[in-house]
């Protein structure tokens, strides 16, 4: 999905040692000018025992002015000296390497550019004879210009790779580390976080045909919560896992449907929630077919219900527990003492979801049995779904939660449809 390019982390960390001024270990011959003493004075030629072969200006004994050091194993140093420190020249090393710029300690230090054999050539400042400050490389087509520390990229930067992708932000130990943006050779862009070349932290992602992605990347993935809004108008909120919809989200389709629930590798899976103009749907998924679809239906619709069948002594009611769920039933057929209707659970034809929606209400241990709408009429002390007296033997726990009884025709209702708060 999102562009994967990892920063190649270039670095030019390797020193390559520009030689001493003098060959102090080797023995030498000189001729040129020299003062009283014999210690080489104004101009000459220095010849060592081991080839090398310096000539130039001399001070005093010391390399001092323009000097051309030819060494045996075939580099070359044509620059100015300065009381026998070498401070600005050209080096060039048998391999074709070429410096060109301010030197100390006969290192690169200063400004300089310096080439290397492949044609990468760096442009800038130099520390202790690596690139360090700021300065531009150009190498294989792709350029960096931007702050160098100890010859890596660190600090902030433009990257420019040969197929015209772009970086542009933060640098850490040669890689893209930080925040920065990314403009793609395909069109896409990314802006955010980057650690060790790659996306990883908060970010956007822009595609070229319009879908748009913001939230959590992790190693170069999508990954973690986030929003993507696709070209066609469907907004989806919610967790991301390899660069796919995983875990619980909603999608928001332009009619302004919206389906909330559980998804698996880009589909549908599990069980979920649509609302639409119509109403809202429980449904399961199984790879993105769908299994199940039964419609919601409200607690207050349940309580008008309720009201119905009480005012003609089919009462019935429905409740919640502490988590919002509707209790569960049992299967047995009473005739309730006071309105003498009979009423039922009929739990074995009953699936799971909709002994999930009934309502709560029992018996007591004496031989009477009463129905929800005539509890709720005689105004019984207690709390559904907790316990109340019996209005025959006044025993207190008798409604107990684990043996409730339902009017048939709100059992009806419920086994087609879910309540929902």
């Amino acid at each position: 999905m999102a562009g994967k390019r990892k920063s190649k982390g270039n670095s030019w960390t390797t020193k390559r040692k520009i030689k001493p001024k003098v060959q102090k270990r080797y023995k030498a011959s000189y001729e040129g000018d020299q003062m009283e003493d014999g210690k080489a004075h104004g101009w000459g030629v220095m010849k060592y025992t081991n080839g090398d072969i310096t000539e130039g200006g001399w001070k005093e004994g010391e390399e001092h002015g323009y000097i051309t050091a030819k060494f045996k194993d075939g580099d070359v140093y044509e620059g100015f000296f300065d009381n026998g420190e070498s401070n600005k020249g050209t080096y060039k090393w048998a391999d074709g390497t070429v410096y060109e710029g301010e030197l100390k300690n006969n290192e690169e230090h200063g400004k300089g550019i310096k080439i290397w054999p492949d044609g990468t050539i760096y442009k800038g400042e130099f520390k202790n004879g690596l690139a360090h400050g700021k300065g531009i490389m150009k190498f294989h087509g792709e350029q960096y210009y931007g702050d160098w520390k100890k010859g890596k990229q660190d600090g902030t930067g433009t990257f420019i790779y040969a197929d015209g992708e772009k970086y542009k932000g933060e640098f850490k130990n040669g890689y893209q580390n930080g925040t920065g943006f990314t403009k793609y050779d395909n069109g896409d862009d990314y802006t955010g976080e980057f650690s060790k070349g790659v996306k990883h932290g908060n970010g956007k992602y822009t595609w070229s045909n319009g879908n748009v992605y913001e939230g959590k990347f992790l190693q170069g993935e999508l990954h973690g919560t986030g929003e993507m809004k696709f070209s066609s108008g469907c907004v989806y909120k919610g967790s991301f896992e390899h660069e796919q919809m995983h875990g619980e989200g909603e999608m928001t389709d332009l009619e302004g449907n919206k389906y909330l629930g559980e998804w698996e590798k880009d589909e549908k899976h599990g069980n979920g929630i649509l609302a639409n103009a119509t109403g809202k749907y429980k449904q399961v998924y199984d790879n993105g077919t769908l299994k199940s679809n039964k419609r919601c239906v409200s607690l207050e619709s349940i309580a008008g219900i309720e009201q119905q069948l009480s005012s003609q002594h089919h009462h019935s009611g429905a409740t919640t527990d502490a988590t919002g769920l509707i209790l569960l039933g049992v299967n047995d057929i009473n005739m309730c003492s006071i309105c003498k209707e009979e009423f039922s659970t009929d739990m074995e034809t009953l699936n799971d979801d909709t002994k999930k929606s009934l309502p709560v209400f029992g018996t007591c241990n004496c031989t009477s049995v009463y129905c929800h709408g005539c509890v709720l009429k005689l105004k019984m002390p207690g709390s559904i779904p907790g316990w109340s007296k019996c209005p025959n033997c006044r025993k207190d726990n008798a409604f107990c939660p684990s043996e409730p009884k339902y009017d048939r025709r709100l059992i009806g209702l419920l086994s087609q449809c879910i309540p929902v708060a």
